[in-house]
């Protein structure tokens, strides 16, 4: 009796030990659904729809507005990755004081730049606009920028 049992554990733990072997362990990525990904071009969509719907922009003026908008965008966004690269570079290594100040000296450069080109958005959104739906547009991306946010929290959550 005590063989029976001996052989009915060896085969049970031959059976059960493939699903114990790492190769079968699930530590693989896990895939992003397609749901999930981010897109420029919807993103894009998305933020000129909720502009138009929020400000009350005509298809007039949104054909004249958003090429210089998102014209506008893509240069913040390239001098905004300028300012990540030198915070990355902050944090990586000792700085010497030369160094440190030179650094400092290009992120007042680059937030300088962002400022001009923000302002710029403005006037061309004024000039297109109107004073009062460039207001509205303001308010508008920065309404859409919140709820992008709180949503991309929701999913990691």
């Amino acid at each position: 009796m005590s063989t029976s049992l001996l052989r009915l554990s060896l085969a049970a733990t031959l059976c059960l030990l493939p699903a114990l072997h790492p190769m079968y362990a699930d530590d693989r990525p896990k895939r992003v659904p397609m749901a999930r990904v981010f897109s420029p071009q919807q993103f894009q969509r998305e933020q000129e729809a909720f502009i138009i719907r929020e400000a009350g922009i005509t298809p007039l003026e949104a054909a004249k507005f958003f090429p210089l908008f998102q014209k506008s965008q893509a240069r913040q966004r390239e001098i905004n990755w300028e300012i990540r690269k030198c915070m990355r570079a902050i944090r990586k290594a000792e700085l010497t004081e030369k160094e440190a100040g030179k650094l400092l000296d290009k992120l007042k450069s680059l937030n300088e730049q962002r400022t001009k080109e923000e302002n710029r958005s403005y006037d061309e959104a004024k000039r297109c606009l109107g004073a009062s739906k460039a207001l509205k547009v303001v308010s508008a991306k920065q309404k859409f920028d919140r709820r992008i946010f709180h949503r991309m929290v929701d999913r990691k959550k």
